[in-house]
């Protein structure tokens, strides 16, 4: 079995797996990953209120609103996920374990700017 490099002289490796110049991926990363970990990003995915198709088409919906000339305001994204929230409880006969609540909490808008910079509020 493979053991956790902790005490190796090599703490930094490319993803290719040779030693890196400058310290770019740690090893024991690496190793994680290559032993099924996931990653930060994808472990979160499960906890997110919407689902990644209804956050794209939510983005998409704000861009082409924005470039019609009407921005979106933060309540209105607000209550646009709730809408998706409520159609997706009401589509399934089985409750989603991610749909208990009826709507998004109040620093949910700043989460979801941050996970997608391609909007920016004004």
């Amino acid at each position: 079995m493979d053991e956790h490099p902790s005490g190796s002289d090599d703490l930094f490796l490319e993803l290719d797996g040779t030693q890196a110049s400058s310290p770019k991926l740690p090893a024991s990363t690496k190793w994680h990953r290559e032993h099924g970990r996931p990653t930060r990003e994808q472990s979160a995915a499960g906890c997110q209120l919407l689902t990644p198709s209804e956050e794209k088409s939510l983005v998409e919906y704000v861009l082409r609103m924005s470039s019609n000339g009407f921005p979106l305001q933060v309540k209105h994204l607000r209550q646009l996920a709730a809408v998706l929230l409520s159609r997706r409880a009401g589509s399934r006969g089985a409750p989603d374990a991610r749909v208990t609540r009826t709507a998004p909490g109040k620093n949910w808008p700043q989460a979801f700017y941050k996970r997608h910079p391609e909007l920016t509020s004004r």
